[in-house]
């Protein structure tokens, strides 16, 4: 996560409206504007210039930040890789375990077999899938 930087304390901008100073807070966006009227005011004369009236210059302005580059921050992130033709196995066996236990909401089991059938049709169009459903005896154990 990205360390927000403080600005100086009592560090003052101009209103792009009515070009009176005054003090930015510690933290959050610049402000263009002193007020919340005189940001309304701004929208409308924009506006207005889009009929061919004068509209109002907003000047961006710079303002100074204060940041630490003496410190170093390490971030382990972990990063869940996809499951592998051998996980596969075990997931299904913790979804029957589940299942038996109740640990599954009653709610989600329509979900669940609708995509259990999926994974059933996909299984049954695999042409080696076919071959061991002949000898059963090799299939399940």
């Amino acid at each position: 996560m990205a360390r927000v930087r403080a600005r100086l304390p009592g560090q003052t901008l101009v209103c792009a409206w009515c070009s009176r100073e005054f003090a930015i807070a510690a933290r959050g966006r610049i402000p263009k504007w002193c007020s919340q009227s005189c940001r309304q005011r701004a929208w409308e004369q924009r506006r207005a210039a889009q009929s061919g009236l004068p509209a109002v210059e907003v000047v961006q302005q710079v303002v100074e930040v204060e940041r630490i580059v003496s410190r170093k921050v390490v971030e382990r992130v972990e990063v869940a890789a996809p499951l592998g033709r051998r996980d596969w196995p075990a997931v299904l066996a913790e979804l029957v375990d589940q299942l038996e236990r109740g640990r599954v909401y009653d709610r989600d089991l329509v979900d669940l077999a609708t995509a259990l059938r999926g994974v059933l049709k996909a299984l049954e169009r695999r042409p080696a899938y076919q071959r061991l459903m002949r000898r059963p005896t090799r299939l399940w154990r």
